[in-house]
């Protein structure tokens, strides 16, 4: 907990170093995301991969010519398929069943700069990862919520192609290990012996994430 602080601190400085003239990038695109689990508890291990596809939202803010500079990327993914793995034993689960799926993601940090040609520039940043997975099935006698949240650090690296005045390309990837996973679960419904409710609420143990992820957009730069 004291060295998220410490990380918020530092961000915040930034942001009041960065309150003069300005050159700021900001890009929409779309995404595909890969995120990979994996949890043991001594005697049991499972292994799960999620595929998602969704939006890619991008900023960079560099204070004047600075290479050095604060960046913040925020992903909006809906997932398409989970494979899992436990004990050797290999199962596919229906996403479709969900009325409600949806992974958002942030990274935030310092950000950086290299420009290749007057056209091209080489760009990527690295900081704090957090990840949020809600789930909600609602039947009519049966409901289920799901919240998981992921922390860690990750980070980018990319190509921004300037293509006319202020509008520019950018294609690249992002890799985030998470070590945290705080999960939330909640069932209820019916069943022939009456109304159950149950609950599940806790960290999870020797938990290891890894989400990597690619993404093309369009941006807009401008200096204010």
């Amino acid at each position: 907990m004291k060295k998220i602080i410490v990380l918020w601190i530092l961000v915040a400085a930034n942001l009041l170093y960065l309150n003069a003239e300005k050159t700021n990038w900001m890009m929409i695109g779309v995404q595909s995301s890969a995120l990979v689990e994996q949890v043991t508890d001594g005697v049991n291990s499972s292994t799960s991969t999620m595929s998602s596809q969704g939006l890619s939202l991008s900023s960079y803010m560099f204070k004047e010519d600075n290479r050095i500079g604060l960046w913040v990327h925020d992903s909006f993914l809906v997932p398409v398929s989970l494979e899992s793995e436990v004990n050797g034993i290999t199962t596919t689960t229906d996403l479709s069943v969900y009325d409600f799926l949806l992974q958002t993601e942030i990274l935030i940090g310092p950000g950086y700069r290299v420009p290749i040609t007057n056209a091209l520039d080489f760009h990527g940043g690295i900081g704090l990862h957090l990840l949020h997975l809600n789930g909600i099935i609602s039947q009519d006698n049966y409901s289920y919520s799901l919240m998981a949240f992921n922390w860690g650090i990750g980070g980018e690296a990319a190509l921004k192609l300037n293509i006319g005045e202020g509008v520019y390309f950018d294609v690249g990837s992002i890799l985030a290990i998470d070590t945290q996973n705080f999960m939330n679960v909640n069932v209820s419904g019916y069943d022939i012996y009456g109304s159950y409710t149950d609950s599940y609420s806790d960290w999870t143990k020797d938990y290891l994430g890894v989400t990597a992820k690619f993404f093309l957009g369009i941006g807009y730069q401008w200096v204010k």
